[in-house]
């Protein structure tokens, strides 16, 4: 007798989605801690693609999501990765799983405080800790918390920012990871007062809880911010030692965009040093991971710290080409302190060259712009700048001045 099969092509597709999920969550672990490859990414994502579309694959989904979520902005991804949060939260609500809606919702946060889009990772955040609390989880609280407190501190509303990294610390152990990055958003806020001896302080404390937890990247946030801290210390041998610490150690977990900004920063020691040759040399390495993943604000640092490495290497065309970038990216950024600094930067550099005309409304521009730098200490320092820029202009004066290094 012939035994009859029927032929479900929508639960075998059904199969297939679910299969591939589990593939790609059995590829993420396997990397643990260092961000998976490319294909990995690729494989997890085409995953998602279908997953996401399956009402019935959500648990696995699920798992995938949050499991690829820290990897993915660790390796830099901002807006693709986006879309798959948003359509993540969206199926996370309809199955009523406050859980999942909670982490992503951390997750979106997270991705809109790095694009800089300090409302929306707020609100994002917000509900995330409303979300926390109805679950009582306490560490869910926590973690929101002290990005939280980064958000106020970039909105500079510092008495918030460490109310917040206070209300995180009283829901930790003593011995929590997650209390290094509470020491880290002391440091930071140290830092912003230049209280550097302070700062350092809370970055060793910070250093030392993750190195005793094993937490690879809390560390090499601790020796990025320690090496930071230091330099303002004028304690340049051990600076350095942090910050290529910190180098490697972004570099083995697959971090570009962190390596980037040390690199960047161990290029400000070696400009300090005046080695510019070497502060070039990380400058360059820096410049194209800011390129390629859109990180407008740190590609506008590092194109200013070109031009001063050419201005003291007295390569003058080669300062103008860093400074006209700095410069046309800073105006697409609402920073008047960090855009008057590569507007007279790069007047310099022309008035070196005896280019008058170029620079002339350059000055004209930075100085309509004192007017919307709140800092007293910066406005007055700009205000000297740009009276010895005017005094070149004239040729009343020779002598180069030196922007503000940032």
């Amino acid at each position: 007798m012939a035994i009859t099969m029927t032929f479900d092509p929508t639960a075998l597709f059904n199969d297939y989605v679910k299969n591939n999920v589990e593939y790609a969550l059995q590829r993420l672990q396997t990397n643990n801690v260092r961000t998976p490859p490319l294909t990995d990414q690729e494989l997890a994502l085409q995953a998602l693609a279908f997953s996401l579309n399956l009402a019935s694959s959500w648990p696995l989904t699920r798992r995938l999501l949050l499991a690829l979520a820290p990897k993915m902005e660790q390796s830099g991804h901002r807006q693709e990765w986006h879309t798959y949060l948003l359509e993540g939260l969206h199926f996370s609500q309809q199955a009523g799983d406050r859980r999942t809606e909670a982490e992503l919702r951390f997750h979106l946060g997270l991705l809109y405080q790095l694009m800089r889009r300090f409302d929306d990772a707020e609100k994002q955040y917000e509900q995330a800790l409303e979300l926390f609390k109805q679950l009582d989880e306490t560490h869910g609280q926590a973690r929101t918390l002290n990005r939280l407190a980064i958000v106020a501190r970039q909105k500079r509303r510092f008495d918030l920012a460490l109310a917040r990294v206070e209300e995180a610390e009283s829901l930790l152990a003593p011995d929590d990871t997650e209390r290094a990055y509470c020491y880290l958003v002391r440091g930071s806020l140290c830092h912003d007062r230049r209280e550097w001896a302070e700062a350092a302080g809370y970055f060793r404390r910070s250093l030392e809880l993750s190195e005793k937890k094993r937490a690879l990247r809390e560390m090499a946030w601790g020796h990025a911010n320690l090496g930071m801290a230091l330099r303002h210390l004028e304690q340049m041998e051990e600076s350095e030692h942090h910050l290529k610490q910190a180098i490697s150690l972004f570099d083995d977990i697959g971090d570009p965009v962190n390596k980037a900004i040390s690199l960047m920063n161990l290029g400000n020691l070696y400009l300090t040093l005046e080695e510019p040759e070497k502060a070039l040399d990380c400058y360059r390495q820096a410049e194209p991971i800011f390129r390629e993943t859109q990180d407008i604000m740190n590609e506008a640092k590092v194109c200013n710290n070109i031009g001063m490495a050419y201005r003291h290497l007295k390569r003058w065309n080669e300062a103008v080409t860093s400074y006209v970038r700095s410069v046309t990216l800073w105006r697409q950024l609402d920073n008047p302190v960090l855009l008057e600094n590569a507007l007279l930067g790069l007047a310099i550099a022309y008035l070196s060259q005896d280019h008058k005309e170029s620079a002339r409304p350059l000055l004209k521009e930075a100085e309509s712009l004192l007017e919307e730098i709140q800092d007293p200490r910066s406005q007055d320092f700009f205000r000297q700048e740009l009276d010895e820029c005017l005094k070149m202009l004239e040729g009343t004066e020779e002598t180069a001045v030196v922007e503000q290094e940032r």
